[in-house]
């Protein structure tokens, strides 16, 4: 018995380790109350768990494990995407490893309750991946030659955009390819995501980070079976639109027009920042606002909680482009 209880601890440990790292991550980076607090009760609750005895058998000293743990360089991180996953794998296997033993040592609620937990970190470790790429200022190209968004891509790289989305309503096919190729070098060389809008078969041939589909366009069902490991998000103006994308479970959900747009026309009317709100309260999942906003209305959206803010109109020169960057930042 005294094995287990030092298996027990040492996962223990491991697990509330490992969460306090992802929860500093969401305290100070995400800022996001909701699952700070319930990171910080799950693990709060792993260690109470633990039996009162299981402390008195650790042995750090005679851990076998422990050389071979500081010898080697497998765990080196050098991006904060390497920290979170290396945590997350961290807490997922400890708590596979104490909801086995628990049942060992007949805890067997308790084991349930790791098995709980396990799920809900994979759960999380899926929203969290999305919703640090879907984050900060969304711009969106507007109408022109090959040139002239080229060179609209290269501001907004140039004025710390995170996401751009490329939309194209006018040239033909073969010009579409030839812009969005030549975007996937720019944001790849830059680490920018690229998005692109309509059409999953150019998102395909022109190896785009993901692609963004309207109400009209095809399924999402049929999006994801073409563009499986794409970052897959949609539009929606309603709460029946919303709830029938969360069934088809996209990757982000925009919503809008919020203020109104002057960059679409016959657009389906959106209820604004009520929407905005009743979204967040629905879903973890990243959502991104669209339709007259400027620095002010992204503002008031960031303190609703939504993650991202697209924008055309907007987007007018770098000095404003790098305001709003820097709005969202702040």
């Amino acid at each position: 018995m005294s094995k287990l209880l030092r298996i027990i601890d040492v996962n223990v440990n491991r697990a509330g380790e490992g969460i306090r790292v992802l929860e500093e991550y969401i305290r100070f980076i995400t800022d996001d109350p909701v699952w700070m607090s319930e990171l910080r009760s799950m693990r709060h609750d792993i260690r109470k768990s633990m039996p009162e005895n299981a402390q008195d058998h650790r042995d750090a000293q005679g851990d076998v494990g422990r050389d071979v743990s500081s010898s080697n360089t497998l765990d080196d991180k050098t991006s904060v995407k390497q920290v979170l996953t290396a945590n997350f794998v961290r807490v997922q296997e400890a708590l596979r490893v104490l909801e086995e033993y628990y049942k060992v040592i007949d805890h067997y609620e308790t084991a349930k309750r790791m098995e709980r937990y396990r799920y809900r970190m994979y759960e999380l470790e899926s929203t969290i991946s999305i919703k640090r790429q879907i984050k900060g200022l969304y711009a969106i190209t507007s109408q022109g030659s090959r040139d002239e968004i080229l060179c609209q891509v290269q501001m907004f790289i140039d004025s710390g955009v995170g996401i751009i989305q490329y939309r194209d309503k006018c040239n033909s096919e073969s010009v579409k390819l030839e812009i969005a190729l030549r975007i996937r070098e720019l944001t790849m060389e830059h680490g920018v995501i690229f998005i692109v809008n309509d059409s999953p078969t150019l998102a395909m041939a022109s190896r785009a980070d993901g692609v963004h589909v309207g109400q009209e366009d095809e399924s999402l069902c049929k999006v994801r079976r073409l563009c499986k490991d794409m970052i897959i998000g949609i539009s929606t103006h309603n709460e029946v639109q919303f709830e029938e994308a969360l069934n088809h479970s996209p990757d982000y959900i925009a919503l809008g027009p919020i203020y109104g747009t002057t960059s679409k026309k016959d657009v389906e009317p959106c209820s604004g920042e009520s929407y905005a709100r009743w979204a967040r309260k629905r879903t973890e999942l990243a959502l991104v606002a669209i339709g007259g906003i400027g620095i002010e209305e992204l503002v008031r959206l960031k303190k609703i909680g939504i993650d991202a803010c697209a924008m055309i109109s907007a987007l007018e020169n770098e000095a404003t482009i790098r305001k709003l960057v820097e709005a969202y930042t702040n």
